[in-house]
């Protein structure tokens, strides 16, 4: 067996890998990237989901902030953050390719003559592809998970009275419902 052979079979594999997996930032971090006026799922630790508008974070005591219909609710501590996002450069990438390979099929047949130019027309139908995926794509939404919950914890409890108890929670992977 050859030389080259041998390098792929080890290579090839390598090549099915991500090229680079991102480490779990803090709830903190995500937080303090997020830009006022987002719409936000944001599940509270013992407490209920919140879907809202981002209003603030501050670090000292770390506390999140979202509104709620007309009323600000304040997070200390979460399990999961999802921020909504739409699928405009998707669809503005997707529309300019479709446009832009009809527009290079269709219009030469089309332009006959000598004021005819065939590319500034395949430009001009990507562009108005472009415009129309981004159009579309703006209207389509999706849930992104930015800080995962983690799959256990051990953490105080408050109890009836008084009193603190000691709690292990196990919970399933979030989702965004």
């Amino acid at each position: 067996m050859s030389r080259i052979p041998k390098v792929l079979l080890v290579a090839a594999p390598l090549l099915l890998l991500p090229a680079a997996v991102p480490a779990q930032a803090s709830f903190d971090s995500i937080a303090a990237h997020l830009k006022p006026g987002q719409h936000v799922r944001v599940h509270a630790s013992g407490g209920p989901r919140l879907e809202g508008r981002f209003a603030a974070f501050t670090t000292a005591p770390p506390v999140f902030e979202i509104t709620v219909g007309e009323t600000v609710q304040s997070v200390r501590v979460a399990d999961s953050l999802w921020v909504r996002g739409s699928a405009t450069v998707t669809g503005l990438v997707v529309g300019a390719a479709v446009f832009g390979v009809a527009g290079a099929i269709v219009v030469p047949s089309l332009c006959t003559g000598e004021v005819c130019n065939s590319g500034a027309l395949t430009f001009a139908s990507a562009g108005v592809g472009a415009l129309l995926g981004a159009a579309i794509g703006s209207g389509i939404h999706h849930w992104r998970l930015r800080y995962p919950s983690p799959p256990a914890a051990v953490g105080l409890v408050p109890l009836p009275g008084v009193r603190l108890g000691i709690a292990v929670l196990l919970q399933s992977p979030a989702r965004a419902r």
